[in-house]
C-alpha cells in the first residue's frame, strides 16, 4: 500500500476530516502554494534527514520558514545530518524529493515538528507525489502524527 493510502486510511480510521487536491506537478513550496492557492505558512514542509550513522529522521515545517542546522542538532542530538539523498528516498520510501508528506509516523520514523506550525489554524501537505495535496487542519495533523516538538527553523 503508497503511503498516500496509508494516510488516508489512518485519517479515515481516526474520523479525521481532510481534502484531496490533484494539482499540476509542483516542485518548490512556492509553486505548492501557488497551484493549491494557500499560504507559504500552512504549508507543512517534510523533509527526510540522515547522519554518517544513517539514522534517519523526519523534520516537519512551515514551508515559508528554514531550516536551522544548529537548532535540530541541539534538539536531536545527531550530528551531520543531511538531506537524505533522491535515490534511497526512492528506494527506501518510494517517494521523490517534494512529495514527501509529514506522516514520518507510517514509516516508523522520529517525527519532529517545529512550533511554528501551530501558528496556522490549516496545514497543506504534498500526499507522496508532486501532483497531488492534502489539506487539512493542522490540530488533526498533530493528532495523527503525535510529534516530537522542537525550535529549529528561523
Amino acid at each position: 500500500m503508497d503511503i498516500f493510502e496509508q494516510i488516508k486510511n489512518l485519517l479515515d480510521q481516526n474520523q479525521i476530516k481532510y481534502q484531496v487536491m490533484e494539482h499540476e506537478p509542483v516542485l518548490t513550496s512556492e509553486q505548492a502554494s501557488a497551484v493549491r492557492g494557500t499560504k507559504m505558512s500552512e504549508g507543512a514542509k517534510a523533509l527526510i534527514l540522515e547522519d554518517k550513522k544513517e539514522n534517519i529522521i523526519m523534520v516537519v515545517f512551515p514551508a515559508d520558514r528554514k531550516l536551522d542546522s544548529k537548532l535540530l542538532r541541539q534538539l536531536t542530538g545527531l550530528r551531520d545530518l543531511r538531506f537524505i539523498d533522491q535515490e534511497k528516498l526512492e528506494q527506501k520510501f518510494q517517494v521523490k524529493t517534494g512529495g514527501v508528506p509529514p506522516f514520518g509516523n507510517l514509516w516508523n520514523l522520529a517525527t519532529y515538528f517545529d512550533k511554528t506550525l501551530l501558528n496556522e489554524p490549516q496545514s497543506t501537505f504534498n500526499a507522496g507525489r508532486r501532483d497531488r495535496s492534502i489539506i487539512m487542519n493542522t490540530e488533526d495533523l498533530v493528532k495523527a502524527v503525535n510529534p516530537i516538538w522542537g525550535e529549529f527553523t528561523k
